[in-house]
């Protein structure tokens, strides 16, 4: 029998492997990447690749030896270290990332998303404003490439913000979302009508009626807890406290509902495919009990998912739905003053957050009124911050949850923690968060229409 090996050349793997990478697909590429690094163990980029699929799919602790194994090899070490120290910090270990990303730093003062990392870890202070000025130098540098300026706009926004600077603050914001707009979104402006048009499709699709004529078709399972918002909202805090419940694993943001909706639903021709509620429910299901085998519920904290809760209440009307809500303004703020490597269409102009911001509000106003009081709850992230007691003893009962004091203490919870709140959900809860705001008052611009609504 010939023992041929039939797989693609090695460079060819490689390569598959980055495609895979850059479209999320990472369990696939690990499998890829395996064969690559079992045949030329040496060679750190193939590690860096590893390691950087192995995080995509949350198996960082065994990211972690292909990282410092990159880290002997000076072409890679910078790149190496940076990403150990994004690990450290979606685990909570900030101390050991800071001195990563400043290991990072050293090695390659160049390395932008270290900066990036470390000021997201970091409260800048005047001791600091060497590595602030040198992040400066290198916007102003025609070799540093267009995508790393970028994250150093990030890095500079919240570097002076700390500093007290909120005018260069908010201009250092700016630049960065003009070129985010250009580098993520490839220059593509949002389409405002078609998005208003799918709010519209949704509103008149799922009705109380529609509802009562279709209850039967749904799932009794009460795997899961649906927790939405506009993004930035506190989402992550919410899951981080429920998460902190012996009865419940978190599965963080889930794309299921934002990739099977547009098969379920079409917006335009106001039409469901019942049919297939079933098999997507069940699906779902075993994708949660994948990601927390064990556990009796499960959240899923995907914000967008506020557009999809239609086909989750009918898919699962007996899940819990949590809905918070925070400040308009600040909401808005925060979008347009975080990096992301994957950015929403209307994240990078003030106009478009500010149109999705309204037609979030209209469609989470429909659902107010046509899902069960049962089965959908409001709670405000001021009140959470403020009062936290009271909110989180209603958020437990509403999923049918018995009490138990750890939800009071969610920075204690050592899941894993991806989403730009990584930092914040590690800390007690506070509340300088609230009315963020007025100190951009002067440069509020387009997000001025939203102050008092």
């Amino acid at each position: 029998m010939d023992d041929k090996d039939t797989r693609p050349p090695l460079l060819e793997r490689v390569e598959l492997a980055k495609r895979l990478i850059e479209v999320s697909r990472d369990v696939e590429a690990v499998k890829v990447l395996e064969s690559v690094v079992g045949a030329s163990p040496d060679i750190a980029e193939f590690r860096l690749l590893m390691a950087q699929a192995l995080t995509g799919c949350g198996r960082g602790d065994e990211a972690e030896p292909h990282l410092r194994k990159a880290m002997e090899d000076h072409s890679t070490a910078s790149m190496a270290s940076g990403m150990l120290g994004y690990w450290y910090q979606a685990r909570g270990r900030f101390a050991e990332a800071k001195n990563c990303f400043e290991h990072s730093l050293e090695i390659n003062p160049h390395q932008s998303l270290s900066y990036y990392g470390w000021v997201q870890a970091n409260r800048v202070t005047h001791d600091h404003r060497p590595l602030i000025e040198q992040a400066l130098a290198l916007t102003m540098d025609s070799s540093t490439p267009p995508e790393d300026a970028m994250y150093l706009h990030y890095v500079l926004g919240k570097g002076l913000a700390d500093l007290g600077d909120f005018e260069g603050s908010m201009r250092h914001y700016d630049e960065a979302n003009k070129s985010a707009f250009e580098q993520l979104l490839g220059g593509v402006s949002f389409n405002r009508a078609r998005y208003a048009e799918s709010v519209d499709g949704t509103i008149a699709t799922f009705q109380k009626e529609f509802f009562q004529r279709n209850r039967a078709i749904g799932s009794g399972n009460r795997i899961p807890i649906f927790v939405v918002g506009m993004m930035r909202s506190g989402t992550t805090l919410v899951e981080q406290i429920l998460s902190s419940h012996t009865e419940v694993g978190a599965a963080g943001e889930v794309d299921f509902w934002l990739d099977e909706g547009p098969l379920l639903f079409d917006s335009a021709k106001r039409s469901v495919n019942l049919r297939a509620i079933g098999n997507a429910a069940k699906s779902y299901v075993g994708l949660l009990e994948s990601i927390s085998p064990g556990t009796l519920h499960v959240t899923d904290k995907m914000p967008q998912n506020f557009q999809m809760l239609g086909l989750i209440h009918l898919a699962f009307p007996k899940a819990p739905i949590i809905h918070i809500r925070r400040n308009p303004v600040d909401t808005c703020i925060s979008i347009y003053t975080t990096a992301y490597q994957k950015s929403p269409a209307f994240a990078h102009d003030r106009d478009s957050i500010v149109f999705a911001y309204r037609q979030y509000q209209r469609l989470v106003a429909h659902w107010r009124k046509v899902l069960p009081k049962e089965r959908f709850l409001d709670i405000d992230y001021e009140d959470l911050t403020g009062n936290p007691e009271p909110v989180i003893r209603r958020m437990v009962g509403f999923c049918g949850l018995s009490w138990e004091s750890g939800c009071l203490q969610p920075q204690l919870n050592d899941r894993l923690v991806t989403t730009p709140s990584l930092w914040q959900v590690r800390q007690p809860m506070y509340r300088s968060a609230v009315e963020r705001w007025r100190v951009y008052e002067p440069w509020l611009g387009p997000f001025r229409q939203l102050v008092g609504t």
